[in-house]
């Protein structure tokens, strides 16, 4: 779910079998989380993790991001795949090489290990 994407999150608050971190539907790529920053917002670059409970090794390997300020029509940030994580729990921080302005931001799964699951922050300045 959503709600359990925010980085360095442990636990599930709402029900204790959730993995603790957002998760696609399927075990291969093309899914994607929507940020909604409510109001046009610089971001520098995205910070991710793996899943957070330590009972499945799956996180995403490598992404891209795409922004938009009407949430329908979306610009990538770059050509290129962000290279992810390598484990489930360290973090891993990709910087744009431009900031962007936007209110919606999206994380594509582009490549993943078992499964697209992770925890992820938009850094802003």
């Amino acid at each position: 779910a959503p709600q359990f994407a925010r980085i360095y999150n442990q636990k599930s608050f709402s029900h204790p079998s959730y993995m603790a971190a957002w998760a696609g539907r399927r075990a291969s790529t093309g899914d994607w989380i929507q940020v909604n920053l409510r109001k046009p917002t610089t971001v520098t670059g995205v910070i991710t993790q793996g899943r957070g409970r330590n009972d499945a090794q799956q996180w995403v390997t490598g992404y891209k991001v795409s922004y938009s300020n009407d949430g329908h029509n979306f610009l990538l940030v770059q050509d290129a795949a962000f290279v992810g994580n390598h484990d489930r729990s360290s973090v891993k921080i990709n910087k744009f090489d431009e900031p962007v302005t936007a209110q919606y931001f999206r994380l594509i799964v582009t490549s993943i290990h078992s499964h697209p699951t992770l925890r992820m922050d938009l850094l802003t300045c």
